[in-house]
């Protein structure tokens, strides 16, 4: 009743009051009139913190210091400030489906350099404005600014879909742990021979490098600086055993040369945990390998994009007998979860296998 008086009396509505409300009022966001504009839309009558860490942080304050109303408290600033901190981008995934708890989750756990550019893109045409590709734990590599219009696309396309889609490079850990999976949820995720991600790897950050311009992006300038490898930029360096030999320095270089990779994603670092936690989580895993067969199947896609593709500068054929045994060892935990899950697949004869089933 109060709300309605003082739509009444104002002419504008009540700033919201739980994240459900913040969420489904960026729907009226205009990118081209901005936040200020937005945030003149409320009335701020009466709002205290807790109103606003609520409706954008979905907590209460968390002292007397912040929750108490200083006599030049200015709520509309509070929004605003708030709708910009690093706590509502970074915890923005967790709270966007706490809001809308009557969807269905399906959860693509991206490890790198495992075919996820590529189904991404499928998901992402599929569920268009329910697919919420960017919204991980480092959500959007964005401005804060452009935030709320990038939510305002979400939440206009959100009505069509019974299904929130989600996809990037968060842990099934991260997943259980946080309570986010649910029974009669969809999670599933694609698994690459270990040795095959170190190689990858090593070639995605050499092409990024090689296919630099004259202002790459921060992680492809992060690289060149940290690897040494500014006479590459942009094609710099065309000789194929340059090349070859430069890529291999980054196989073996410890700093980006991180083993167990699959584990990291699907456990606690170990094959042990991960074995554990994917049939906790039921998960269903394929394999590169099976990939396209099973994105037909699963998905009813003939083919695949191949996106974010390497360039080769180094395949198994180019590594000596020290090499694959350095990535072997580094990998160690990795190669007993992949070998479990290929066993398994194989006994089984399909495309997929469940968590439960290994």
């Amino acid at each position: 009743m109060l709300q309605a008086l003082r739509r009444l009396t104002t002419g504008r509505p009540p700033a919201p009051s739980s994240p459900r409300e913040l969420l489904q009022a960026l729907v009226r966001y205009d990118r081209a009139s901005g936040l200020e504009h937005f945030l003149d839309r409320f009335d701020f009558t009466g709002v205290r913190p807790h109103q606003i860490y609520y409706s954008v942080l979905g907590r209460l304050p968390e002292s007397a210091r912040v929750a108490t109303m200083p006599s030049d408290y200015d709520p509309r600033r509070h929004l605003r400030e708030t709708l910009l901190s690093p706590e509502f981008q970074s915890g923005l995934l967790a709270r966007v489906l706490a809001a809308f708890p009557e969807k269905h989750r399906l959860f693509f756990v991206h490890v790198p350099k495992c075919a996820g550019s590529d189904l991404g893109s499928h998901l992402m045409q599929r569920y268009d404005g329910a697919y919420l590709g960017q919204l991980d734990q480092n959500p959007l590599h964005l401005l804060p600014e452009l935030l709320p219009w990038r939510l305002q696309i979400l939440m206009a396309g959100l009505a069509r879909h019974d299904t929130l889609a989600l996809v990037g490079h968060f842990s099934l850990a991260w997943l259980l742990d946080e309570h986010l999976l649910r029974y009669g949820d969809t999670a599933f995720s694609v698994l690459r021979d270990p040795v095959d991600i170190a190689i990858s790897k090593a070639n995605y950050v050499l092409t990024s490098i090689c296919r630099s311009d004259d202002a790459p992006a921060p992680d492809v300038r992060g690289w060149i600086e940290q690897f040494g490898l500014r006479a590459y930029a942009g094609g710099g360096v065309q000789d194929p055993a340059e090349l070859q030999a430069a890529t291999l320095r980054l196989l073996r270089d410890p700093r980006l040369a991180v083993g167990n990779t699959l584990c990291r994603f699907l456990g606690r670092g170990d094959a042990d945990s991960a074995l554990d936690l994917c049939a906790a989580a039921d998960l269903e895993l394929t394999t590169v390998s099976r990939y396209p067969a099973w994105l037909h199947q699963r998905w009813g896609v003939a083919d695949s994009r191949r996106l974010n593709e390497s360039r080769k500068f180094l395949d198994r054929t180019s590594l000596s007998s020290a090499d694959l045994d350095y990535l072997n060892q580094i990998n160690d935990q990795d190669l007993r979860l992949y070998q479990r899950v290929e066993r398994r697949l194989q006994e089984q004869g399909g495309l997929s296998v469940t968590g439960a089933a290994l």
